[in-house]
């Protein structure tokens, strides 16, 4: 019964390789097969640039949020900077009420 069963199937293959619908698919130019073999370009360049529209993606939050960062710091300096100039003038004002 195996046996009958893989004949069948060796015969129907076969068939289907010598069938004309076959021969037209795989045997036309500008056909579907040529078409399926530019669409796996395609389809590479395409996953391609998903890949490296990611990366672009990434590399600019990262860049956006080290300016962030850098305005920050930026702000914290000019406040450190007040703030040592009002406690230094705060220290000078106490010294000479104190001497006074």
């Amino acid at each position: 019964m195996l046996t009958c069963l893989i004949l069948a199937t060796i015969s129907m293959q076969s068939e289907i390789f010598r069938s004309a619908g076959y021969k037209k698919f795989f045997e036309q130019t500008d056909g579907s097969m040529d078409l399926l073999i530019k669409l796996s370009v395609l389809k590479q360049q395409s996953m391609a640039y998903v890949f490296n529209n990611s990366k672009i993606i990434y590399i600019l939050k990262v860049q956006h949020r080290r300016e962030m960062i850098m305005k920050n710091l930026e702000a914290i300096k000019k406040k450190l900077v007040r703030w040592r100039l009002f406690s230094k003038t705060t220290l000078d004002t106490a010294k000479t009420t104190k001497e006074l």
